[in-house]
């Protein structure tokens, strides 16, 4: 082997060696641990689940949970202050909403109700500011039945809705579905077949 050739190989092998200690460094510096601040009992209570949080455009995190004996509960957190838990009759009192925001500063929830063992999928809004009162639209029915389902805002605030549905009818044979709402108004779309399969309806949530 020629002196140039193991120049070249001890040169490569240096600049790896240095690259992984980079590398390693760098992995290191990743996982340092945080400063996180001391857990705050937000609850003040026991028995809960299911807490779900939604930021609006104001900088407000609002907080909603169940608590066993009292319902939904709610809390929010302005300038640094958390405010005491207080219970709301909200329209999915009982159920775990999904929260999420559009640009206008609306939240919108989507929940499955329990009906005869079948969960059916049911959505309303509310304006941010609003949110721990009664001024939330009426609630409405997207489909009789869904397993779990999914939903997300669009830049032009329309809402994409997926469901899986596992219970088979003559009009909506088991199967995964769409909808969305149109924006500026409050109409959404009837649901289209995106996948649909008997071996659906041995699905669970799980």
């Amino acid at each position: 082997m020629s002196q140039t050739s193991m120049k070249k190989i001890i040169f490569a092998l240096v600049v790896l060696s240095l690259s992984l200690k980079v590398g390693v460094l760098h992995v290191t510096a990743q996982t340092q641990p945080e400063d996180w601040s001391p857990p705050i009992n937000l609850s003040l209570s026991g028995s809960t689940e299911g807490p779900v949080a939604v930021l609006d455009n104001t900088g407000i995190f609002h907080v909603v949970w169940l608590d066993e004996f009292s319902g939904a509960m709610y809390s929010t957190l302005t300038d640094g202050e958390w405010s005491a838990p207080v219970h709301v009759a909200f329209p999915f009192d009982g159920s775990t909403p999904r929260l999420v925001l559009d640009a206008t500063d609306r939240i919108h929830a989507f929940w499955l109700g329990i009906d005869n063992f079948e969960g059916i999928l049911y959505y309303s809004s509310v304006n941010a500011k609003d949110f721990g009162s009664t001024q939330w639209s009426p609630t409405r029915q997207l489909s009789d039945t869904a397993v779990t389902f999914d939903v997300v805002v669009a830049q032009d605030n329309s809402l994409h809705l997926t469901y899986l549905r596992a219970i088979d009818s003559a009009q909506f044979p088991a199967g995964v579905y769409y909808l969305q709402k149109v924006p500026n108004f409050d109409r959404w779309t009837a649901s289209v077949p995106l996948y649909q399969s008997p071996y659906l309806r041995l699905l669970t949530s799980e």
